[in-house]
């Protein structure tokens, strides 16, 4: 899904939203999908998250 909106965005309104929200969403979507990337990975190879993640994210 992230996937898609990203794909959408690139195709519509990148052109609009140079320097806009739109860009600052993007950056934070990125940032967001490398963190959950990250913790999929440590549980797959059987390590804990790390404790100086925020207590929201060691679920």
């Amino acid at each position: 899904m992230v996937e898609a909106l990203i794909g959408n965005y690139l195709t519509v309104l990148k052109n609009i939203d140079a320097d806009g929200p739109a860009q600052a969403a993007l950056v934070k979507a990125a940032a967001m999908t490398g963190e959950a990337v990250s913790a999929s990975s440590f549980r797959r190879a059987g390590r804990s998250i790390p404790r100086t993640w925020p207590r929201s994210r060691r679920t």
